[in-house]
């Protein structure tokens, strides 16, 4: 028999038989975990040898086959951007313009002019483009999308698509869409078709974004990770652990299931389709440097990995400063937000009382950010609240700070800078408490002279805190999380300056919390 399949072998060889597939085609051969291309007539050859031998090696799997014969994860590509061709008309006053939506920069938007459902914008790619993919990134702003539709057109603008959009529904979310099928057009039309929980009407976004498909791959090898380790440890019931945030960018049209395995951890099944995926992993404490592998498997294929060094955890305290943002007028009537106030400072005192024979540093602390609800506080308070407001002052457990308001102190002059702090120094000698720091929010820039008329009062510190989105030029970005020291234009006083990490308002970020 071994000399029939030799013979045969042999006649395959010198005809070039094609097997029921074209010769010029490779075929592969799997021997044990290695695989390497031949052509049909070298296969035949080999599986003659093989069997002289007394052996054959196994062929490959129909599923392995399959893979390696058929690629099938197509690769989306970013295209430049289209021209902005028409738009619904945008939020005036020039900052929210359509044009934003296709600039590359996340920091602007497009807002229509509360147009709603009606808004939209049109764009032109220039010639017939194959279509594939869609990103759409959301205004940061409470005014979000929750479904719009894509209407494809060639270029006499007859449609040949249209695709509905299902949208993340988040302040900044990014909704990734591989469209079911790609599609050749030249012009296309997003249109927003439900809006966002709040049903605020001036929607938009801040970017989006086209990507035509790539040429098939065997692997989705193209994914890659981003690791973001903690400096910092956080309790799990009884352990210590160091939050892990992984970002796979997963940039292919067909979805995969994945395992993420990181060293001293339990693999983590993870679906990847296109666009980001971020997972939040809890490490164990660690007391020596290590290095960790990250391996991202698919299909059994290891997709990408990555080598992560981590050391030790710095031992630091954290003191954090929960108050209220005064702002009058502006979310609310005056009379409204001064009752907002008064209640706060009610809430606070019963959190202080109910925390009294909590251990030092679980008890509940109050700041007062500026201090004209003081002033409204202690003229309509009872004189048992009155009381027990002071009563906090003096034992610590209510912080004041300096400023009457949050002022444009722009707009000041000298005088006005000096009477701004002049309530907090007859709270100094009402209360015998020193106040020698101050805050300012929700306002992006600062007058030189304030810290000329801060130090004349006494005060050494001064935390500020714009927003952290828009309207506040570059402050968040040059000042955030790096202390300074601010000399006044004397040359001789001077402030310990702090910006705060996301501003005045991470308790939006946060959410409410039981004691709210």
């Amino acid at each position: 028999m071994c000399r029939a399949m030799l013979r045969l072998g042999l006649r395959l060889a010198r005809c070039g038989c094609q097997l029921g597939t074209d010769s010029r085609r490779p075929a592969w051969v799997g021997v044990g975990w290695c695989v390497s291309p031949v052509r049909y007539s070298e296969l035949a050859l080999v599986i003659a040898v093989m069997f002289m031998a007394g052996s054959v090696a196994a062929l490959p799997s129909q599923a392995a086959s399959d893979q390696v014969d058929g690629p099938k994860f197509v690769r989306l590509i970013p295209l430049p951007p289209p021209r902005l061709a028409a738009s619904a008309r945008a939020y005036p006053g020039g900052g929210f313009e359509a044009q934003n939506l296709i600039d590359g920069v996340l920091r602007t938007e497009y807002a229509s002019d509360s147009q709603g459902t009606n808004t939209f914008v049109e764009l032109d790619f220039g010639r017939p483009t194959t279509i594939a993919g869609f990103k759409h990134v959301d205004r940061n702003d409470p005014a979000t999308v929750a479904e719009s539709e894509l209407v494809f057109s060639d270029a006499a603008s007859q449609p040949v698509a249209t695709v509905a959009v299902v949208h993340t529904n988040t302040r900044a979310g990014t909704t990734w869409v591989a469209l079911p099928a790609p599609v050749t057009a030249q012009r296309v039309r997003w249109r927003v078709t439900k809006l966002g929980p709040a049903g605020y009407r001036t929607v938009g976004g801040a970017e989006v974004g086209f990507f035509c498909p790539g040429q098939p791959e065997p692997w989705p090898r193209g994914v890659t990770i981003q690791t973001r380790l903690l400096r910092m440890l956080e309790r799990k019931e009884a352990d210590l652990v160091q939050p892990l945030e992984l970002t796979l960018d997963y940039p292919y049209a067909t979805p995969v299931m994945a395992t993420v395995r990181v060293s001293r951890l339990a693999p983590q099944p993870v679906a990847l389709s296109l666009g980001l995926h971020r997972l939040q992993l809890s490490l164990p404490k660690t007391d020596q440097t290590e290095e960790l592998a990250i391996v991202v498997e698919a299909l059994g294929q290891t997709l990408t990995s990555q080598r992560l060094i981590r050391a030790p955890v710095r031992p630091l305290d954290i003191y954090v400063l929960p108050h209220s943002h005064v702002d009058i007028g502006y979310t609310a009537l005056q009379a409204e937000v001064e009752k907002k106030q008064n209640d706060n400072i009610d809430r606070a005192l019963e959190l202080i009382r109910a925390t009294a024979d909590y251990p030092v540093g679980a008890r509940f602390k109050w700041n007062v950010e500026v201090l004209w609800p003081v002033d409204n506080y202690l003229r309509t308070a009872q004189p048992e609240k009155r009381q027990a407001f002071l009563a906090a002052v003096k034992t610590g457990h209510i912080g004041l700070d300096a400023l009457y308001g949050n002022l444009l102190t722009g707009l000041c002059r000298p005088e006005e800078l000096l009477r701004s702090v002049r309530y907090a120094l007859q709270l100094s000698a009402l209360t015998g408490v020193q106040i020698d720091s101050a805050m300012i929010s929700d306002v992006p820039g600062y007058t030189w002279s304030l810290v000329s008329a801060l130090s004349h009062a006494g005060i050494r510190y001064l935390s500020f805190a714009p927003n952290y989105f828009d309207r506040m030029g570059r402050t968040m970005v040059t000042w955030q999380n790096r202390p300074f020291w601010w000399r006044g234009p004397d040359g001789r006083s001077r402030l310990l300056c702090w910006c705060p990490s996301r501003g005045y308002a991470l308790g939006h970020l946060l959410g409410p919390g039981d004691a709210l």
